[in-house]
């Protein structure tokens, strides 16, 4: 009979009416309740959804039927719905049962060409065959390193954004390092970073930090104040500075798996070009300077050298190769001199303003006097 699903049957055992077995059919139409041979026309079930034809002799019997039909579809019902918990079930045993990740790290350094440069470091629980890492956004430079020794990986450009797959490993431990375009803007004079970053590995440890360019920090509060926007978002990251970069850190434990999280960073310049130029012009020349000085100070005192007495010279060479204070009993016993002697020399010396002599205890100290 076409257009129609049989659902179920029922045998009807109750002798009291003598029901024969009866089939449920159903269609989008009709209803339709058939026994084992029809009836007078007379002696059938009229409604407005069907026709049921039976041999009962009461309609008591269409309805214990039709309860006993219900029955059974409850039951088929609740078998699916062990199945589909069953099915849950298993998949959640799968998850557990997978490969785990210690620590996800992800480190996103902003440059001042508004491109990024990514590290991710992924520390799986123990060794995997197969890594892979997916990019919002297109990509460059892709290095792969597996335990610290570089890998080949597949780079794909899916149009949304990059796929690296790296198969055939056998490795704990999984470091992309790349270039990434698109995710720095410029907004007037304010520049802002945008990403969204998905939990995709069951992971302990989760951190995420992204690194202003060099120059740079946070936008002022009164630049956006009453605008509805934030420094940095999601609110709960933490600032810091690692003494050259102002970054922005977001750390989880336990992240539910497929988590997302929006990150938002407005940042502006803090220092022009001209004045970082300038700022390294000066700091050269200091450095400079002071090489200079170190320089001459060395050489006035071994310009002095050749006028002194070849005792006087020794015990100058001994105190230009320790650079510091020396004991005078160490010079008596390297130079196999009497103590009056050693005693005599260290006097001239300190007359001329060559040395310095620092009482300690029953022996003096003796060190260099650089020259002004």
């Amino acid at each position: 009979m076409k257009n129609m699903l049989a659902i179920g049957s029922v045998e009807m055992l109750n002798e009291k009416h003598r029901c024969r077995p009866i089939r449920l059919l159903a269609s989008s139409e009709s209803i339709r309740f058939l026994g084992s041979r029809r009836s007078k026309a007379s002696a059938g079930y009229r409604s407005a959804r069907g026709i049921v034809n039976t041999q009962c002799l009461s309609h008591r019997c269409f309805y214990l039927g039709f309860l006993q039909s219900m029955i059974l579809i409850l039951y088929r019902g609740i078998l699916m719905k062990r199945l589909h918990l069953a099915i849950s079930f298993l998949f959640v045993i799968s998850l557990v049962q997978a490969v785990g990740v210690e620590e996800w790290s992800t480190e996103v350094s902003a440059e001042n060409d508004r491109s990024t440069e990514w590290i991710v470091s992924i520390a799986y629980k123990e060794n995997v065959t197969r890594s892979d890492y997916f990019v919002l956004a297109r990509v460059t430079g892709v290095e792969v390193k597996a335990d610290g020794s570089f890998i080949d990986c597949s780079v794909t450009d899916r149009g949304l954004g990059t796929s690296i797959v790296c198969e055939s490993i056998n490795a704990s431990k999984v470091t992309y390092r790349f270039r990434a375009l698109g995710i720095v803007t410029a907004l007037q004079d304010l520049n802002t970073i945008k990403y969204r970053l998905s939990v995709t590995e069951i992971t302990d440890k989760f951190y995420l930090t992204v690194k202003l360019p060099l120059g740079t920090g946070l936008v002022e509060k009164t630049k956006i104040q009453g605008t509805g926007l934030k420094q940095y978002e999601p609110e709960w990251g933490k600032e810091g500075s690692d003494g050259r970069r102002i970054f922005v850190q977001w750390a989880l434990d336990k992240p539910v798996l497929g988590r997302t999280i929006d990150i938002s960073i407005i940042y502006e310049n803090i220092l022009d070009a001209a004045n970082v130029t300038s700022i390294l012009i000066i700091a050269i020349i200091v450095i400079v300077f002071l090489a200079i000085i170190i320089i001459l100070r060395k050489r006035e005192i071994k310009d002095v050298l050749p006028v002194l007495t070849e005792n006087e010279r020794k015990v100058m060479e001994i105190l230009i190769r320790e650079k510091k204070e020396v004991d005078q009993r160490s010079i008596v016993k390297e130079l196999d001199y009497s103590k009056s002697k050693v005693s005599r020399i260290v006097q001239n010396l300190q007359a001329r303003g060559l040395m310095v002599i620092r009482r300690k205890g029953r022996t003096n100290m003796l060190s260099l006097k650089m020259q002004k």
